[in-house]
């Protein structure tokens, strides 16, 4: 087995590794870092025992990350057969600005449907809700008709917040900005979740950096943000857990970045589910408990401070960065 540097970067190959002659070991350390190791071994097999065919596949790691596979016999010019040549490359950076492109599309077709929609259902939805209330004030005590008439005020309210919900995802790129302190938006936002906190057992943490610089947004979509990460995380933690909301100013060479992280205990998000949770109207919530578009929200809203959002997972600990 002959491999050049730049393989070895790859796969982070360990120095003790780099010049044995155990072709064996090579593999087996290569294989640790696969998703699904099986299969990937069994694909090998098959092309060494497929001399002529050429393949190319990607490739999953448990890291996350994605590598393009190419392979191809290699012979003489008179056809013998010498072995294999493999090819790998990094495409995790590539994949993800794919999706992200796909997501904003999906995101920007949806924000015109429910702006559509939202004003279509306002008129009658508000004409339901006035009616109902004003019957629910003139009724006795003791009218057969208190519960139902209720019932239409409670669900028509419900309604009128989804309609206010979708009215808000297609605004999320008219709002005007200004500068703004990350820090003064978490302290804002906290105040309004702190009641939710105390009744779900649930400690709330604050680690707010000191002097973060300002950032130019829009204070109350921000906030609107912190919210909802925040009352997401609350929902996912049923038995009491600790919420934490860490601020961090971050820099590479000559770039800098202020950074919102939202951490909770709760079970964690499957990992079959958690490509879809920025889906407009996506939830796993009963129904009547949610409508979907908390964390689609979130998305529109930090896209469009051109931000970025990424969800790591695990059971005891979810973050949202």
């Amino acid at each position: 087995l002959s491999t050049n540097q730049r393989f070895m970067q790859l796969w982070n190959i360990p120095p003790e590794l780099r010049g044995s002659a155990s072709d064996e070991r090579m593999l087996n350390f290569v294989l640790s870092q696969v998703a699904e190791p099986n299969a990937f071994l069994a694909r090998v097999k098959y092309l060494y025992e497929h001399r002529q065919e050429v393949s190319q596949e990607e490739v999953g790691l448990k890291n996350g990350r994605v590598f393009d596979r190419y392979s191809a016999p290699m012979c003489s010019a008179q056809g013998k057969y010498y072995g294999r040549i493999w090819f790998f490359r990094d495409t995790t950076e590539r994949r993800n600005l794919e999706v992200a492109m796909r997501q904003s599309d999906k995101m920007s077709a949806v924000g015109q449907l429910a702006a559509g929609v939202a004003h279509e259902i306002n008129n009658p939805l508000g004409v339901i809700l006035g009616f109902a209330q004003a019957l629910v004030r003139r009724m006795q005590a003791d009218d057969p008709l208190e519960m139902p008439l209720r019932s239409i005020e409670k669900e028509a309210i419900r309604c009128k917040n989804l309609v206010q919900d979708l009215l808000t995802f297609s605004r999320a790129s008219k709002a005007e900005r200004e500068p703004i302190d990350l820090n003064r938006a978490v302290e804002g936002a906290l105040s309004l979740v702190t009641a939710q906190a105390r009744m779900g057992h649930i400690e709330v943490r604050k680690e707010l950096a000191p002097e973060l610089p300002r950032v130019l947004g829009n204070l109350n979509q921000i906030q609107q943000v912190i919210i909802n990460l925040s009352n997401n995380a609350m929902d996912a933690m049923t038995n009491a857990g600790v919420l934490t909301l860490k601020t961090e100013y971050l820099q590479q060479g000559s770039l800098s970045w202020v950074c919102l992280k939202v951490i909770d205990t709760g079970p964690g998000i499957p990992a079959e589910i958690r490509s879809r949770i920025f889906d407009p109207f996506f939830t796993t919530k009963p129904v009547g408990k949610g409508t979907g578009l908390g964390l689609s929200l979130v998305h529109e809203i930090i896209q469009k401070h051109s931000g970025t959002i990424d969800v790591s997972s695990e059971p005891g600990r979810t973050q949202f960065l």
